[in-house]
């Protein structure tokens, strides 16, 4: 969350109207989307006082805000040279910090804004969001329950804040927290989303399908939430709308590689191999390397009666995840039905030393028997 209020005329005490005039001049041309004219201004503004900081912070955040974080940081340490105190600047250099991936800078500034102004209730959030990203989700939750004391209408720390409790298994805490955000901001579709997740989660299908159709009513256009909610209609059955929505989310975001794989199980579980077919090779298209998707691929290929094609997509899923015990077995299935005894017989005992599942591990000893081998 990044603090866009520029510094005002009043607050800058230059030598000379001509610095004055060109801040006030970038801070009109900014605020009507004229980055680049105010962009413009502000360095015109330095070049009559370089050693006043309300321009260098003012061109920092145009800068930033224009997507170019390398100038941005530069204003904001050279607004930071000049006023050390400047909480604001340390803040918004955090946050380019962060977008340029140097996470220990931004927590350092951050807090360095906290230090400064105790009460800054957005730089607690980001240093929360930060430490989250950091992988340190106690610190993150101990920072993000900071900022909502601080301002309990922050609905962007509320939605972090569900995300984190998520993360450490914190369901009844995460779709607390989400809700929390949705009763300040209602109309964000990816906190809809977010809960349902978190629904899902906990086992609660019915509301995750109901977040998730409210996400889409906001915005139509976030396939996530298509995604998910294709998911969660599977899971209770519905698999006409399920695909309905899941090629709505590959509609909305083609190279969207989970929702082509959900897309082709959907598909599978209907019996429509061949489409299915075509979904999962989609997904291999942009993901190649994938050995899940190889190896749903065989799958389909084999409920198909494409022998051939079954052991190359299990071998191919193999070769990238050679001690996968699914694809193994599912293998020696293929191998057995095609007549290859003895390779079947191979994948079917080393089925029986990866997997954990007694009871596909009575049904591949069975098999192996049936053979006329011995496990």
């Amino acid at each position: 969350m990044l603090v866009l209020a520029s510094k005002t005329d009043a607050e800058v005490h230059v030598r000379g109207d001509s610095a004055k005039t060109y801040n006030h001049l970038g801070l009109t041309l900014k605020a009507r989307g004229d980055l680049d004219g105010a962009v413009r201004a502000y360095r015109r503004a330095i070049q009559f006082n370089p050693n006043e900081p309300t321009p260098h912070y003012n061109l920092g955040l145009a800068l930033h805000a224009r997507g170019d974080l390398d100038g941005a940081i530069g204003e904001y340490r050279q607004t930071l040279r000049m006023n050390p105190d400047d909480a604001d600047a340390h803040h918004n250099l955090g946050y380019a910090l962060k977008g340029k991936g140097d996470l220990d800078g931004a927590v350092r500034a951050y807090r360095r804004a906290i230090q400064i102004r105790p009460d800054f209730a957005e730089a607690h959030h980001n240093l929360g969001v930060t430490l989250y990203a950091k992988g340190d989700p106690d610190s993150a939750i101990k920072a993000l329950r900071q900022a909502l004391n601080l301002k309990p209408d922050l609905a962007a720390a509320h939605s972090s804040l569900g995300i984190a409790l998520k993360d450490k298994g914190d369901l009844d805490g995460a779709i607390e927290a989400y809700r929390q955000a949705i009763q300040v901001r209602p109309n964000d579709a990816e906190v809809h989303n977010n809960l349902g997740v978190a629904l899902k989660h906990k086992g609660d299908c019915d509301g995750a399908i109901q977040a998730y159709r409210q996400a889409i009513e906001i915005h139509p256009g976030l396939a996530e939430a298509h995604h998910n909610l294709g998911v969660a209609l599977k899971e209770i059955g519905d698999l006409d709308d399920a695909i309905g929505a899941l090629r709505q989310a590959v509609r909305i975001k083609p190279d969207f590689v989970e929702a082509h794989n959900s897309l082709g199980l959907a598909l599978y579980a209907r019996g429509d191999c061949d489409d299915a077919i075509r979904a999962y090779r989609q997904a291999l298209r942009l993901k190649p390397h994938e050995a899940s998707l190889h190896y749903n691929l065989g799958l389909a290929l084999y409920a198909g009666g494409n022998l051939e094609g079954a052991v190359g997509a299990y071998l191919q899923a193999l070769k990238l995840k050679p001690y996968d015990a699914d694809a193994h077995n599912s293998l020696g299935v293929a191998l057995k039905d095609r007549g290859d005894r003895e390779s079947a017989l191979q994948e079917f005992r080393m089925y029986l030393r990866l997997s954990t599942d007694e009871q596909e591990k009575q049904r591949a000893r069975d098999l192996i028997y049936e053979l006329g081998g011995a496990p």
